[in-house]
């Protein structure tokens, strides 16, 4: 990216906590409905999360070649991670989330970063999930690890446990090559993210490391 570029990029990402503030403080309305559903979320701890180091979390997970392994936030030394919650296995709407960022992984990769999908489902829900042909409802062939985070510590340190349901909120996260986390964004169940401005997200924070460096 020529430094002209990356400047006017980084003008733009410098907004980035501002931005992530503001969707965050709309996300504090859906409180009310949590406390109705008996559900509750600590927004606060959620906002706090931004420039602070990622936890180094393991877990075990679901690896696209279809065997069971164990990852952590470690093995991905130098690089950015995009770390992706959704609520639980067997859902349409998760379905599509998880497609289509699997369908785009290459382009994470060659940003220098790898993408993670988590949920609080066992691996072994993850397993049979991916046998199912996508036109029913599945993520056949995903090409993503799929974390299991049964003992809720996971989702519960950044913030997105329900802990009445067990599940977690859907969550998309931004972890630099230095392990801290440098976006952190939650919406309801009803939302789909865009892989697009994912990585325009991704970029742009690269582009600010990158004018640091010099």
């Amino acid at each position: 990216m020529p430094l002209a570029d990356a400047i006017d990029s980084a003008k733009g990402a410098g907004d980035i906590a501002s931005g992530v503030e503001s969707l965050i403080s709309k996300k504090r309305k859906l409180d009310n409905n949590s406390e109705d559903s008996g559900d509750s979320t600590d927004w606060k701890s959620l906002s706090n999360l931004i420039g602070v180091a990622a936890p180094k979390f393991h877990a075990p997970a679901l690896l696209p070649d279809g065997s069971f392994g164990d990852i952590s936030l470690e093995s991905f030394h130098k690089k950015y991670v995009v770390l992706i919650f959704y609520s639980h296995d067997f859902d349409s709407k998760c379905s599509e989330t998880l497609n289509s960022f699997s369908d785009r992984h290459t382009e994470f990769t060659s940003e220098n970063s790898e993408l993670l999908f988590c949920s609080t489902d066992s691996e072994y829900v993850h397993y049979n999930w991916v046998q199912m042909d996508r036109l029913d409802g599945g993520v056949v062939a995903i090409a993503v690890p799929i974390l299991s985070d049964r003992s809720r510590m996971v989702s519960r340190y950044f913030g997105v446990l329900c802990e009445n349901s067990g599940q977690a909120l859907d969550g998309l996260f931004i972890i630099d090559k230095d392990c801290v986390i440098r976006s952190a964004i939650v919406n309801n169940s009803s939302f789909t993210w865009s892989v697009d401005e994912v990585l325009r997200l991704l970029r742009e924070t690269k582009a600010v490391d990158e004018i640091n460096k010099s």
